[in-house]
């Protein structure tokens, strides 16, 4: 199966899957509880990456591009992750 970086969660090759996990994002200090896809998709936001296209974080209550509906799927990820700490 594709690998995950330990501490990014970034897909570290393929296969891809859309199977949602919970991750930890740390921005600018403050950690949040969101859900990732590990499938590359859409427009490719960073050029020369080689991932041909881009991941989707949703955080707690996100919508989604086209249905504009909470994934729950997304949300129990998101719920989940909350459950863990950065350290």
């Amino acid at each position: 199966g594709g690998g995950w970086g330990s501490r990014s969660c970034t897909p570290t090759r393929p296969p891809w899957s859309w199977d949602r996990r919970p991750i930890l994002a740390n921005y600018q200090g403050n950690v949040y509880a969101a859900s990732m896809n590990g499938k590359p998709h859409g427009w490719e936001v960073i050029p020369g990456n080689d991932i041909s296209g881009h991941f989707c974080v949703h955080f707690f209550g996100a919508r989604g591009d086209g249905s504009q509906r909470v994934d729950p799927e997304h949300l129990a990820c998101a719920v989940e992750a909350g459950l863990y700490s950065w350290e």
